[in-house]
């Protein structure tokens, strides 16, 4: 099999851990946009963005994945309206926003809208594309919602003890510094569990559409 490739973003594009459970290794792939994402001979690919764009309010799969994990329901950033697609600054995208939900964005989600708008256009309907959510991802392999920061050295090495539950060869990976390649790996453990069929889809089957037909559903 081609694998299983987790993507999480970083300041110079994406960060890509694509992982070979049969030969036991994980290969770390800088990505420079979706084009590059999909371009990858991997199985499936789970990718910590949002795929599928609500018309108005909020998405069901945002809900489900901050109650999901509770008191760290913020991690989950809400997905922005289709209308805010194309909008060069905040403030535009912020009077888009309001036109179209009543609602305004966060500057964090306005930060990352190049990322959702080259996903949208280029992977959001590969069908081995899945939305995943690394903090989500996390809850369920523990088995409960983590409180120690990601960014920090005992989270970093919270998640990446967890992460050796699925490849316990993981000790003798070089995994890079920092939370983007941690996510990224844990992006790929929901992706793997996607394709093998025990993975959960938030908010639950059948998953909304939008308008443009792309899934607006967090796999984890």
């Amino acid at each position: 099999m081609p694998g299983f490739l987790g993507v999480d973003g970083c300041r110079t594009g994406w960060i890509g851990a694509h992982v070979d459970l049969r030969a036991q290794r994980v290969e770390w792939l800088a990505l420079a946009d979706a084009r590059e994402i999909v371009d990858v001979p991997a199985e499936a690919i789970g990718i910590d963005i949002p795929i599928g764009l609500p018309a108005d309010g909020p998405r069901a799969a945002d809900i489900c994945a901050r109650a999901r994990i509770v008191p760290r329901g913020s991690c989950v950033f809400p997905a922005p309206v289709r209308a805010v697609l194309g909008a060069v600054t905040y403030e535009e995208a912020c009077r888009r926003s309001l036109v179209a939900s009543g609602r305004s964005m966060t500057l964090q989600t306005f930060h990352i809208l190049p990322k959702i708008t080259d996903v949208d256009r280029i992977a959001a309907m590969d069908v081995r594309v899945a939305e995943v959510h690394p903090e989500v991802s996390f809850s369920a392999l523990a088995g409960r919602v983590l409180l120690t920061r990601k960014r920090t050295p005992a989270g970093r090495a919270e998640r990446l003890a967890l992460l050796g539950r699925w490849l316990p060869w993981l000790n003798h990976v070089d995994v890079p510094p920092g939370d983007d390649a941690v996510d990224a790996l844990a992006a790929a453990w929901s992706t793997w569990r996607w394709s093998v069929g025990t993975a959960d889809a938030l908010p639950g089957r059948p998953w909304p559409v939008d308008a443009a037909g792309r899934p607006m559903r967090i796999v984890v």
